[in-house]
């Protein structure tokens, strides 16, 4: 989300994604613990932005690591192609985070695609699938990709060039480059070799010793949960998250609070002191007086539903994948961040239009404003209902 900042996005996917039972303070001294590890201490504190207007792709790559790392994985941090869109600089700046993460104990399972010889060495272990998904080479990289060199070698016809990318080379071999053909079959030559003997091997040792291992009853509880936290800090967190996007999303502030303003004036001006005439024509008067005052809540609607649009796709793409939080809690954060800034919208609606139209006022006034809220808490409803069903902002 543009309107946070690092600190804020890896600080809600902490609170959200570490079990309950970690006190608060110990996930936020953990959040200051990534951002020293990623090297984000000169941008901990600035906004995320939009794409190019905001952090640098680098950056976003690193805020993106951090957020998962965030959640304190006990397993596996997996990352899906992340140099994808970065030169050569950049992308080894994030290959060394990752291995400094590696060397910490983090165990990483990383998807890349054409790496240079450098990177591809940077990483310890290889699966290589060929088309079909059928498993080419399961094993050590080695140093300097030996352990990748030698088997293709062997059972290849090409030969290693000294300062040729391994990993060109061996898409060379199987028939995986932009030019190459190959008429072994190297799945079933995987499958013979002593890496797939050695792999079966200790997955049945694994297998073994989870079976003897004994659940804690913590463990089990912890497992059994969809969300890592609660309804309730679900909704306090997001619902948090949301007013802040809200106040800080200017540009939809200012035409939301403008038009509510400068439609009231409009309106109000051009049925003047209509409200303590009894003709007939000023009955007509005011009463499309109130039909343009309800007509005005179609144009309110269009500027939300954009808004909730982008957030549900926020939500859609990576939180919900990611069990942050409940589909129920998402939209009742859209529906909740939207009230106080409705209620500041239809005050500066209804003063001009009441006030400068003249209709009756003591408890009238007071009834009159109530149905304007109601109807903004109506229109905002139904103009969210729409937005989260509607396959795009068109």
């Amino acid at each position: 989300m543009g309107e946070t900042t690092v600190r804020e996005a890896l600080i809600f996917s902490a609170l959200l994604r570490q079990p309950a039972e970690t006190p608060k303070q110990e996930k936020l001294d953990y959040v200051d613990a990534v951002i020293q590890m990623l090297e984000m201490e000169s941008f901990a504190n600035a906004m995320v932005g939009e794409v190019g207007a905001g952090l640098s792709v680098e950056q976003r790559k690193r805020l993106t690591i951090g957020v998962e790392l965030a959640a304190k994985p006990e397993l596996l941090l997996f990352l899906d192609e992340p140099t994808s869109g970065l030169d050569g600089q950049s992308a080894w700046s994030i290959i060394r985070f990752l291995r400094k993460l590696a060397d910490a104990g983090q165990a990483i399972l990383c998807t890349v695609h054409q790496p240079s010889g450098e990177l591809f060495c940077s990483f310890d272990r290889l699966l290589l699938l060929k088309k079909g998904g059928e498993t080419v080479y399961f094993g050590d990289i080695g140093s300097q990709a030996s352990n990748v060199i030698d088997y293709f070698s062997a059972r290849g016809d090409l030969t290693f060039k000294d300062g040729e990318n391994p990993a060109e080379f061996m898409l060379e071999v199987i028939g995986a480059g932009a030019s190459s053909t190959t008429k072994q079959d190297w799945h079933s030559l995987y499958k013979e070799s002593p890496m797939a003997t050695q792999l079966q091997h200790d997955l049945e040792g694994i297998a073994k010793e989870s079976s003897a291992r004994e659940v804690r009853p913590e463990d089990e509880k912890r497992g059994s949960r969809q969300y890592a936290v609660g309804t309730m800090t679900q909704l306090r967190l997001v619902i948090g998250r949301q007013l802040t996007f809200q106040h800080r999303n200017v540009t939809y502030m200012g035409a939301k609070i403008g038009l509510n303003l400068l439609a009231g004036l409009f309106i109000g001006s051009s049925f003047w002191a209509q409200g303590q005439n009894l003709s007939v024509a000023s009955l007509q008067n005011k009463l499309f007086a109130v039909f343009m005052a309800l007509v005005i809540s179609t144009s309110l609607a269009q500027q939300l539903q954009p808004v909730i649009i982008n957030l549900r796709s926020l939500y859609e793409v990576r939180e919900r994948p990611s069990k942050m939080y409940s589909w129920p809690v998402a939209v009742t954060a859209y529906l909740i961040g939207e009230v106080p800034w409705n209620l500041i919208g239809s005050t500066l609606f209804w003063a001009p239009w009441f006030w400068m139209i003249r209709f009756p006022g003591g408890q009238r006034a007071v009834f009159n404003w109530g149905l304007i809220q109601i109807f903004s808490l109506y229109w905002s409803t139904f103009a969210t209902a729409l937005a989260v069903i509607s396959p795009n902002p068109l």
